[in-house]
């Protein structure tokens, strides 16, 4: 039996702008090539991704720089210059990323199974025991059960951070109304391939952790530094400028969670490991104390999930943790990593963390 997999709008924004990029998206589609697998794009999730898309990443950007530009021309010397049109590259930015959606997806007719008296019975219920709408999980849920009538000798797995598709007593009973058997639910990419990829006894976390290099996170993370205050404060999010670092110290190491593929032709094992870092980066005080002031008194209304930790000295502070990729090589015979591989690493991770957990 294969897996038919539904991922969620906020699987997709969880990997990022360029999430075909993102090393776990790629490890579900070397997963599906090798299992036979599919992957569905529902109607909802297409729309609702090109719809952030535009708004958050396109036309956010468009509109910074044109308000640049508006600052510009009130100068003399500018006051003939014409802002740029990005309506075509935006265009054809968005059909790229819906090509990049749609390749190779399943987009089966999907009986959406819409039921004007269960519609009715959960929007009410809803709206008594929740602040939030949700009609479009609703949607998304109905889709997943109908592609378990489409594809009824696969298991339809569903992938979201929503809470919602497992808990929520009245999705469960449509599930059982409409008797669906072979479903399941995961919260990220990486908890359904620990799963479904290939295991081992000897292949642990700790045996992971002894092969993560420390010396590499630490010259990464030296080599990378000049970028970490704009991870702090918004202040210091167009500064390009060398920072001084007071202070720097690795305060932990941990493995969140990791999953393997067994290369079908070479019968390699490869492993990506998502490691924790904590970290505490302490910087030289910002000179500009009068600008820095101004900013933080609106800087959380703005932007609530930014750190903005400065000290009384005015020294911007990181001390959270780092979300690191590694690639490593597993042998079967000797049950040992031979190969580790720096992948990428994430300082924006705590306000994804965070955002998760104000949403839930």
């Amino acid at each position: 039996m294969y897996n038919i997999i539904i991922l969620d709008t906020n699987i997709y924004r969880q990997l990022g702008t360029r999430f075909y990029n993102h090393i776990d998206y790629k490890g579900l589609d070397d997963y599906c090539y090798s299992s036979g697998s599919d992957i569905i794009l529902t109607n909802t999730v297409l729309r609702e991704y090109l719809d952030f898309y535009r708004r958050d990443v396109i036309d956010k950007n468009i509109q910074e720089i044109e308000r640049t530009y508006e600052r510009l021309q009130k100068l003399e010397k500018f006051e003939k210059i014409r802002k740029p049109n990005f309506t075509k590259q935006a265009n054809e930015q968005l059909k790229f990323i819906e090509n990049k959606l749609t390749q190779y997806r399943l987009k089966p007719k999907l009986d959406l199974l819409l039921n004007e008296s269960d519609l009715l019975e959960f929007l009410i219920v809803n709206k008594q025991e929740s602040k939030k709408d949700n009609t479009r999980d609703y949607l998304i849920w109905l889709n997943a059960l109908s592609a378990a009538k489409v594809y009824p000798d696969s298991t339809i797995v569903l992938i979201s951070e929503d809470k919602i598709f497992s808990e929520n007593p009245h999705f469960l009973k449509i599930r059982e109304k409409h008797a669906i058997k072979h479903f399941e639910t995961y919260n990220s990419i990486p908890a359904f391939l620990s799963i479904y990829g290939f295991k081992s006894e000897k292949l642990t976390k700790d045996l992971i952790l002894e092969k993560i290099p420390v010396g590499i996170i630490q010259r990464e993370l030296l080599k990378h530094k000049n970028a970490i205050p704009g991870y702090i404060s918004n202040f210091y999010s167009t500064v390009q400028k060398k920072f001084k670092l007071e202070k720097f110290e690795i305060q932990d190491v941990k493995v969140d969670e990791f999953y393997s593929h067994k290369d079908i032709n070479t019968g390699n094992v490869k492993v990506i490991a998502h490691v924790l870092v904590k970290v505490n980066m302490i910087f030289s005080p910002e000179r500009n104390k009068g600008a820095l002031q101004k900013h933080l008194e609106t800087a959380k209304v703005n932007d609530p999930y930014l750190m903005e930790t400065f000290d009384e000295k005015g020294r911007p502070i990181f001390n959270e943790y780092i979300l690191f990729h590694f690639l490593l090589n597993f042998s079967e015979e000797t049950n040992q990593i031979s190969q580790v591989k720096f992948l990428d690493f994430f300082p924006d991770n705590y306000q994804y963390l965070e955002i998760r957990k104000q949403l839930s």
